[in-house]
């Protein structure tokens, strides 16, 4: 019997083996198809990565080439419209020159003009050319209706008839010559030559029209210009509909955009810009996340064919338990044991890991969005075993001691209710989270915990907190904390020392506020005159104003300080110091509206101290602007009047204020005359015709048009607004 039993287990063990032999190829093709399903996600999360690179990449350079197109036509505007600027200042000063005042009387008056009248206007015009035109007028002409004779400065022209007026709305553009347009026979290259023609009446202290005054700019430096602002992009200057300019050619199809000149009526730049030139940049740029991606797809599928083979192996080794033979039924205990000890291992690693996963997971919400968080060191990780949590984001307006006035708060109010853990943010800002049974306790428990530290800090500093809604979901961990710290950024505009709740309507906050456009100029004159005090009243009331006019919002604060910074940066530029790294940095965060004013008072203060050591010396400097500050309000001080009594050109007049105060001889006139009317303003009950004369000005219309340019408002209506505010 034994040996049938032996021959029985011997014939079952053989077949046994044989269907393993069978089966072999089965589990092959698991393993196969196990691996291929790994390569499958796997080129699949690759496509979709490089998709989502590609496109973004394509976007984000989409945007960047438009937003570079659009800084290209505003630059070529603000060329252009500076040209134009120029033009209109020669118009109006030649129309308020008072040599002119000997022509006016020829025309209405019917009086004989001397050589001295021709010789003095013939002066007038080469002066305004030269400190007006600059380098981009070629030439002047003024013709007179119905007179032979035109003005020029270099000298007169005889017409072969009277001049007649074109009935065009001026001003009015040409692209011409002099010679053509008007019927000229001259010489002179400037007036035979192809220029753009800017034409104006001839009004005498803006009286009737008694003629055209025509300013000639040379067409091939306006083309330079503008190449220099636009680049090699082809463009067109149009005017009412017809270029006047152009430069390269205008592919059929090609994308154009335009914008239109503030200065001129009907007048437009058209520019044309390569349709995708972006894209071959932003594909370079695009090299590097790809073979990023290139090289994670193959580090993943080395770890998917490791995958694969591990979890093959339980399979394998089951496969492998069927017997063969009778003396392996010990073999197979001890595989099965394997087995077991294997899923054991997973279960104790999965186990032993979770804590530093919520860790990890929870690190990363306070980390993400917000500057780096250095975690206490007296805990391993945050345990939010409460069902409600707060977020509080604490500023001290100084670390001292703040470290240990956290901790102690910590301890002070911690309970079986209550818990609390706190994260430095920064050496003067904590995030403190709260975790609660009852998230009604949360505005008493913020109070309490505001006035420990301030008893805890004082007299050091003042506490300033943050705080969001309570919570109970883990995943809007960082919400809340984004959220308190947006609370905590009502403190630059309400002040320290309280507590902020977050309100959702205050992130949408507007960013309105006043700033003087004639900022700049002011506080160059009052820091190059050494007026500390003048420049903390000037400061107090762009302070004061904005706090009258707009409810001052975190984002308005922000936008106050980048200006004030930029304005302080303009001025050092204008005031040219000479072996002086003189800067002044931006403020640092979590500083007041009242903070940041005063922090630029006294750089600017110390400004001054720096301007003080570099004084010019020049004798005649200080002669001429003495004699100016003594006759601003004289209306017979101008340019020539200078160059006559000093024996100094009119370019050294200009150059001389543009480096002592950062602008020209005649913005300097007009910022004094016009500081003067608004203190008689102010002060007085007199009528602004008086108020104009009394600051220099012979023209009422002159007055009116300079301090709106200066102030942003009519005389008349600057006097209602001081009288509303007192």
């Amino acid at each position: 019997m034994q040996n049938v039993a032996e021959d029985l287990h011997r014939t079952i063990g053989k077949i046994w083996y044989a269907d393993c032999m069978q089966t072999d190829t089965g589990a092959r093709k698991f393993w196969k198809g196990m691996f291929t399903s790994y390569i499958t996600i796997i080129i699949l999360c690759f496509l979709i990565y490089e998709t989502i690179v590609v496109s973004v990449s394509y976007h984000l350079g989409m945007r960047r080439y438009q937003l570079e197109n659009d800084s290209l036509l505003e630059k070529a505007r603000t060329e252009l419209d500076q040209r134009f600027d120029a033009f209109n200042r020669i118009v109006s000063s030649i129309n308020y020159s008072e040599s002119i005042r000997a022509l006016h009387k020829v025309l209405v008056e019917g009086a004989d003009m001397t050589g001295t009248d021709y010789s003095t206007i013939q002066t007038d015009m080469r002066q305004t050319e030269a400190t007006l035109g600059g380098f981009v007028v070629d030439d002047l002409l003024l013709l007179l209706n119905d007179r032979s004779l035109a003005f020029s400065p270099t000298g007169m022209l005889s017409l072969d008839s009277p001049f007649r007026a074109v009935q065009y709305p001026k001003p009015y553009l040409y692209r011409d010559t002099v010679n053509h347009l008007f019927g000229l026979d001259s010489s002179r290259v400037t007036l035979s030559t192809d220029a753009l023609l800017y034409c104006d009446a001839f009004k005498f202290y803006g009286g009737s029209n008694r003629g055209v005054i025509v300013v000639v700019c040379n067409l091939d430096r306006m083309e330079r210009d503008m190449v220099a602002s636009l680049g090699s992009n082809p463009f067109r200057i149009v005017y009412q509909g017809a270029p006047i300019l152009e430069h390269g050619s205008f592919p059929e199809g090609i994308r154009t955009s335009s914008v239109s000149s503030r200065r001129i009526k009907d007048l437009k730049i058209v520019v044309a810009f390569s349709p995708y030139a972006f894209f071959a940049e932003d594909l370079r740029l695009c090299i590097l996340p790809v073979s990023l991606g290139i090289m994670l797809s193959l580090l993943f599928l080395l770890m998917a064919f490791r995958y694969a083979q591990k979890y093959y192996r339980p399979i394998k080794e089951i496969r492998n338990l069927i017997p063969t033979r009778g003396d392996e039924l010990d073999d197979t205990i001890e595989r099965l044991k394997g087995i077991i000890g294997v899923y054991s291992g997973y279960e104790e690693t999965l186990t032993t890991i979770s804590p530093y996963v919520e860790q990890g997971v929870l690190h990363g919400m306070v980390t993400k969005g917000t500057s780096p968080v250095n975690v206490s060191i007296t805990r391993q990780f945050l345990d939010l075993d409460k069902p409600y949590y707060a977020v509080l984001a604490v500023d001290f307006q100084n670390d001292d001691d703040s470290e240990d006035a956290v901790i102690r708060m910590e301890n002070v109010f911690a309970s079986d209710r209550v818990r609390l853990y706190h994260y430095r943010r920064s050496p003067h800002q904590y995030f403190v989270v709260i975790t609660m049974e009852d998230e009604h306790v949360l505005d008493d428990l913020v109070d309490s915990i505001h006035k420990f530290l301030i008893d805890a800090m004082q007299p050091s500093c003042a506490v300033t907190i943050g705080v969001d809604d309570s919570r109970n979901d883990i995943i809007e961990f960082r919400d809340a904390c984004a959220n308190a710290l947006s609370a905590l950024k009502l403190m630059s505009a309400r002040g320290r020392g309280d507590v902020y709740y977050y309100e959702p309507e205050n992130d949408a906050a507007g960013t309105e506020y006043d700033f003087d456009p004639n900022a700049e100029a002011v506080l160059t004159q009052l820091v190059n005159e050494g007026d500390a005090k003048g420049v903390q009243t000037y400061l107090s009331g762009v302070l004061r104003t904005n706090e009258m006019r707009h409810e001052l919002s975190p984002e308005t604060v922000a936008a106050l300080s980048d200006e004030l910074h930029y304005t302080c940066i303009r001025v050092i530029k204008n005031l040219a110091l000479s072996g002086s790294d003189v800067q002044i940095d931006r403020v640092r965060e979590g500083m007041t509206v009242d903070e940041i004013f005063a922090y630029y008072v006294n750089a600017l203060d110390m400004l001054i101290n720096v301007v003080k050591q570099q004084k010019p010396s020049n004798d005649r400097t200080r002669q001429i602007i003495a004699y100016v500050d003594d006759m601003y309000v004289s209306p017979s001080l101008s340019l020539s009047l200078l160059m006559e009594r000093f024996s100094v050109s009119g370019k050294y007049v200009t150059m001389l204020f543009k480096k002592t105060f950062g602008v020209t001889y005649l913005q300097y006139v007009s910022g004094k005359r016009i500081q003067r009317a608004k203190e008689l303003i102010i002060s007085t009950d007199e009528d602004l015709e008086t108020i104009a004369e009394k600051c220099g000005y012979t023209n009422a219309m002159t007055f009116r048009r300079n301090f709106k340019e200066t102030t942003g408002l009519i005389p008349s209506r600057f006097r209602e607004e001081q009288r509303m505010q007192h």
